[in-house]
């Protein structure tokens, strides 16, 4: 007894979850609050606040190498704009943009190289030029001011050439090269944009002075950019305009545009540019040998086999020409990819390079060499081969190894192959060996991120196969990898943030979402929000996915972390929620949109529609006393026909037949009337009500005499109706005649529903009967559906009644 109190003493005394606190970037907390008062146009927050958050933002993102996400490009590029233009509506501001009577004097040169600086690293490593809009705006507009405020210099013409070139405006970029490139002070960048000299004149005077180094390296920066854009057209313009301007046609330049073609697969052009002679007799780059290397394995067709012999005398040439040690670094790979040389045989080639270069300075082998041993190793599928090249690199020279110290790009390769290999033992591995060393740049975090999304797969397997999905084990790897992930700050991609709540959801483990989501939802721009957002609308609607409980928690977590989540997806929420018979809880869903703050989230006429239809195949008394009071105090809906019908079949479903009634006394006495789709929940009312043959033959026996034309579904609720008061003869009647008072016979949903709407055994046994003699075939079709017996043991035949408002 004394040790039972004690485990109750206990339990009582640990101490409540702990959620992880939120990770809110310096600044980021008052541009929400700028955003918010520009959404809602309420005063903006005091103007030393916006200034220090600017200022705040950009210094945290510049000094860490984080990178500024497209909505927090967009909102503090309007923060800007404010500052620039304050006191005016934004759009005054957006008319004076470009302006001289804008300046935001408050924020000094090193706030705006700080902020431009952050937003020349784009915002994901596979972020396309659309996705960085704003970051290029912005960019453009601090250019802007820096011109505007006198103190622009060289090396900020150089940023901006290069950000240009880098967010998908090379062209731009070179427009701004060739204008300065004539400029009559070519040493001013200064007096670029104020060229008012005849082309002619501006280009002598250009070709007297002098160049610097810097200053031919900016068409590096152009003609890298149309490479990489896929600009052909400008490209071979800039490469002619460059050569002319004294370009020299050097190793760099010869790399950009064999690469270019090589990336084409286009053989012809790949050799004529690489065969070009390069200025000074130099070597090409290592990168472009490494580039034939890779073209010389992609297929083409009919000139494969050619261009592999090229690309064989090529290296066999470079081989003879004893390059630098980059290259040799590549003839290597280029002996494990082509020749299909084995991790003695490359030891062997190294000994020997080494051997012949013993008194040329930084010729030995180091972690780079090894590195791209693994890389094309990994390429080629061969993981054995790939851990051999770690195992050379690492082993000391007694061991026949290279005694190189693997770095983080050793490990970063070790941890992608093994986690394609689906190695996930010997990947956690190499990702507490990366762990002590420093990565620049986050370069690690793509395939930490493949990692992750891997054990996630992993877990989630072993949950499905075990079938128990509360074992801590299948996700105890996974939170030990997130912690230190977390504590380094790595950036975790939606993708991934995706995988981490899909599996912790399919343990039961609804705390380690919340972890996740109160870390890493805040860093996400809108469209990356989306995707986890979009991620849970699906697995809550997925009934083969999540069960009930699951899907009222994630949409719980939706609706909290998630507050944007469109009204579209509401809509699929509350439906799938009604298809798992929970009508309750599908009216707590439209319950939220109700009292959203959001007008664009408030529920529309056609909404409220969409949920009594819900309520009338899925009753719910409760849920739709609830909706209907909310109609009662909505303004912004107007009363009509669909809305009427929408109630009246809700409240026949939940059984209040007499009230579902009185809607139709209101359709009646409107001026827009009822519609067929009310005749036929009319006559669905008055199939259960007591003594509702009544009104169903008044209102039948009025569209005899306005000689409506009567749909197939209204004649069959018409004949349910007669039915359901027990009037075998009268159906029998009606069913029989159908060909000439209506123009079609019956179907088997007539003849179905009219069976299921009898009340007593006896009379659907009798009718059974009747149908089976006067029409087998269609009676045949109905027998064939299936059918169930209620507590009383009335039949129910399998017919799907569909009723819309």
């Amino acid at each position: 007894m004394r040790s039972h109190l004690a485990a109750r003493s206990v339990l009582r005394s640990q101490a409540p979850r702990e959620i992880k606190e939120q990770h809110v970037e310096p600044g980021y907390d008052v541009l929400l609050q700028f955003r918010a008062s520009v959404v809602e146009d309420t005063r903006r927050p005091p103007h030393d606040d916006l200034v220090q958050a600017f200022r705040d933002f950009f210094a945290y993102k510049y000094q860490y190498g984080k990178r500024v996400n497209a909505t927090q490009a967009q909102w503090f590029r309007r923060l800007y704009q404010y500052l620039r233009h304050e006191g005016q509506d934004l759009e005054q501001q957006q008319e004076q943009l470009y302006e001289s009577d804008g300046c935001a004097h408050d924020l000094d040169l090193q706030d705006l190289r700080n902020a431009r600086e952050a937003l020349a690293k784009p915002p994901s490593s596979a972020a396309n030029t659309a996705a960085a809009h704003d970051h290029l705006e912005m960019c453009r507009e601090i250019y802007t001011e820096l011109r505007k405020r006198g103190a622009y210099t060289p090396l900020d013409f150089k940023r901006h050439i290069f950000i240009l070139c880098q967010y998908g405006a090379s062209v731009e970029a070179a427009e701004l090269l060739t204008k300065y490139w004539l400029s009559p002070q070519p040493l001013s960048p200064l007096t670029a944009r104020s060229v008012d000299q005849p082309a002619a004149e501006q280009a002598r005077q250009a070709e007297n002075g002098k160049r610097s180094r810097r200053d031919k390296e900016l068409w590096v920066l152009v003609l890298q950019g149309l490479a990489n854009e896929g600009r052909e057209d400008a490209l071979l313009a800039e490469a002619k305009a460059a050569e002319e301007a004294g370009l020299e046609y050097m190793p760099l330049f010869h790399e950009i545009m064999t690469t270019f073609y090589a990336r084409q697969n286009n053989y012809a052009k790949t050799r004529e540019w690489f065969e070009k002679p390069i200025a000074a007799r130099r070597h090409a780059t290592a990168q472009t040998y490494a580039e034939l290397l890779a073209f010389s394995q992609r297929s083409d067709g009919n000139s494969l086999a050619e261009k592999q012999m090229w690309v064989q005398a090529t290296f066999q040439d470079l081989c003879d020409a004893n390059p630098a040690k980059d290259v040799w670094d590549v003839i290597f790979q280029w002996a494990v990819v082509s020749l299909d040389k084995g991790v003695d045989e490359i030891r062997h080639m190294i000994a020997t390079m080494e051997k012949h270069n013993a008194n040329r300075p930084n010729m030995s082998p180091d972690a780079a060499t090894v590195n791209g041993l693994i890389r094309v190793a990994a390429a080629k599928g061969d993981v054995l081969l790939a851990e051999r090249f770690v195992q050379l690199g690492a082993a000391p020279e007694s061991a026949n190894g290279l005694d190189i110290a693997p770095d983080a790009q050793t490990f970063i390769l070790q941890l992608d192959y093994r986690v394609n290999a689906n190695d996930l033992s010997g990947a956690y591995a190499s990702f507490m060996h990366l762990q002590s060393i420093d990565c620049p740049d986050e370069e690690d975090a793509p395939v930490i991120n493949k990692y992750i999304r891997a054990l996630c797969s992993s877990a989630s397997a072993s949950a499905a196969t075990t079938g128990n999905i509360k074992n801590v084990k299948n996700t105890q790897r996974i939170r030990d990898v997130l912690d230190i992930a977390e504590h380094r700050q790595v950036a975790l991609e939606p993708a991934t943030v995706v995988s981490l709540c899909m599996t912790f959801f399919g343990c039961d483990q609804q705390f380690e979402v919340i972890d996740v989501l109160s870390m890493h939802a805040m860093q996400y721009s809108v469209e990356e929000r989306a995707i986890v957002r979009d991620a849970f609308v699906e697995y809550i609607v997925d009934r083969k996915q999540s069960s009930t409980a699951r899907a009222w928690d994630a949409y719980s977590l939706l609706r909290q972390y998630f507050a944007e989540t469109p009204p579209a997806s509401r809509v699929r929420v509350m439906d799938g929620f009604f298809r798992r018979h929970r009508p309750d809880m599908a009216c707590y869903v439209f319950g939220h949109m109700r009292g959203a703050d959001d007008p664009a989230v408030r529920p529309t006429a056609d909404l409220y529609v969409r949920c009594l239809e819900g309520l009338g195949r899925w009753p719910d008394e409760t849920g739709l006393k609830m909706v209907h009071n909310m109609l009662k105090m909505d303004t912004r809906v107007q009363m009509d026909t669909r809305l009427y019908n929408a109630l009246m079949l809700a409240y026949a479903a939940s059984g209040d037949r007499s009230r579902a009634l009185d809607f139709w006394h209101e359709i009646d006495g409107s001026v827009e009337g009822p519609s067929y789709a009310t005749l036929a929940i009319l006559f669905y009312v008055c199939e259960g009500l007591p003594f509702g043959d009544a009104t169903a033959r008044s209102v039948w026996a009025k569209m005899q005499r306005m000689e409506v034309d009567v749909p197939p579904d209204v004649f069959d609720a018409y004949s349910s109706s007669i039915a359901g008061q027990g009037h075998i003869d009268e159906v029998q009647k009606l069913i029989s005649g159908m060909e000439k008072s209506v123009g079609y016979g019956p179907t088997l949903t007539t003849l179905g529903l009219a069976c299921n709407a009898l009340p007593g055994q006896d009379l659907q046994a009798s009718f059974a009967d009747w149908a089976a003699a006067e029409y087998p075939d269609i009676w045949e079709q109905v027998k064939k559906r299936g059918c169930t017996a209620n507590i009383d043991g009335l039949r129910r035949y399998k017919i799907t009644r569909e009723l819309k408002a």
